[in-house]
């Protein structure tokens, strides 16, 4: 119903740069954000999120968090974090 509605989606860094480029934009934008299309972490990427957590949390409070965030097995991040757990 609005005469100049338009709906635009990307990353926040691909509206930036669309936007850069086109001034001329009437009325307000509105920005959503949402979770991320799903995409599985790297082995390096869930190490990483592993020790963030094991700094500040249990073994098992760090692997259901990780899982809660990547959807990934509770199990097996429980495994690998008594993995790194152990390294250090």
């Amino acid at each position: 119903t609005k005469k100049f509605e338009e709906t635009r989606r990307g990353t926040l860094s691909e509206l930036r740069h669309f936007y850069d480029e086109n001034e001329d934009v009437k009325g307000e934008i509105v920005v959503l954000l949402g979770p991320p299309e799903h995409m599985t972490p790297s082995d390096a990427e869930i190490d990483e999120m592993l020790v963030r957590h094991l700094l500040s949390e249990t073994v098992k409070d760090a692997a259901s968090e990780v899982a809660r965030v990547t959807g990934l097995p509770r199990r097996a991040l429980y495994a690998r974090a008594q993995e790194l757990k152990d390294k250090t």
